[in-house]
């Protein structure tokens, strides 16, 4: 389905439980999800791919592993875009939710590889999104309360479209 990254959250996948799910998907990249975690958990663990992380935590897990960075930039980031700069080298994406075209074409004159965040509330439509000069979309699901029993339709709407679109 052109998945490229899926991601888990350190706060509620363990090591262990990623590494299954490392084992069950094949194709997508591997993305430890740090940005809603309190503490640092053991990074090397995960054997990820990429660490997802939020502006303020990058100074902080810097020194914790190597990987590459995914950021998740919120408003005040996009005011003040000198605070990723010295971690420009390790950022491979920057994710970001409801910014501007000229925000975005910010971020692209810098070189960011840029991540819209698209989900049922989005104001701006999948099409407008799509032509802009990003790397991707992110979709998010949410954690199954049993195997079955989430639904699923606000992906799955999304795909379509893309399917539709043939992008």
């Amino acid at each position: 389905m052109g998945v490229q990254f899926l991601a888990c959250p350190a706060a509620q996948v363990d090591p262990t439980l990623f590494m299954a799910i490392k084992g069950w998907v094949q194709g997508p990249e591997m993305v430890v999800d740090i940005s809603e975690s309190a503490e640092h958990p053991d990074l090397n663990a995960y054997e990820a791919d990429f660490i997802l992380v939020n502006s303020n935590q990058l100074s902080a897990t810097a020194n914790k592993s190597p990987l590459p960075f995914m950021v998740r930039l919120n408003a005040d980031d996009l005011l003040n875009l000198d605070q990723l700069a010295k971690y420009f080298e390790r950022i491979q994406f920057v994710i970001i939710h409801e910014a501007s075209k000229n925000e975005i074409d910010k971020l692209s004159a810098l070189k960011y590889k840029i991540i819209v965040s698209v989900d049922k509330k989005n104001s701006i439509q999948l099409t407008e999104i799509l032509d802009l000069p990003i790397a991707g979309i992110l979709l998010t699901g949410e954690t199954e309360t049993a195997p079955g029993l989430k639904n699923y339709d606000h992906l799955s709407s999304v795909l379509e479209e893309l399917e539709v679109e043939d992008y």
